[in-house]
């Protein structure tokens, strides 16, 4: 083979290489990802709140955790279509003595697969303090 003709191959090959990095390019760059802040309410009784979003996808079925400050999780429940979460009271296991610091998770969800991806943030709702009754 010449050395014009071996010139002329390789740079036939470095074009198809590079239009095919090109195309693989493209997709990636089309998804697009949009990021959606959330937060979590919690009721004065301490086992149950809502979630809120702008956007519908980041409300539902959305895993909230319940916690007692200090002591870890006391259960964990899941988002309604609108929003709503509650732990079963009688599931409730608190630790220490009054009194008790109770607050609750909502875990970081990311929904969509091609095209919009929306993150759809975590939050902490506020801590509620149960004094005893």
């Amino acid at each position: 083979m010449s050395r014009g003709t071996k010139l002329k191959a390789g740079l036939t090959t470095l074009a198809v290489v590079t239009m095919a990095a090109a195309l693989v390019a493209v997709p990636a760059g089309a998804t697009k990802i949009v990021n959606v802040s959330s937060t979590l309410t919690i009721s004065q009784y301490a086992y149950k709140g809502k979630v809120s979003a702008a956007n519908p996808a980041c409300i539902a079925e959305r895993a909230v955790v319940l916690k007692q400050q200090g002591h870890g999780v006391l259960g964990r429940a899941q988002s309604t279509e609108t929003g709503k979460w509650e732990v079963n009271p009688e599931d409730l296991h608190f630790k220490g003595q009054l009194p008790y610091k109770i607050y609750a998770e909502l875990k970081p969800k990311s929904e969509g697969t091609a095209g919009t991806i929306y993150k759809c943030g975590g939050a902490t709702s506020k801590t509620i303090t149960i004094n005893g009754g």
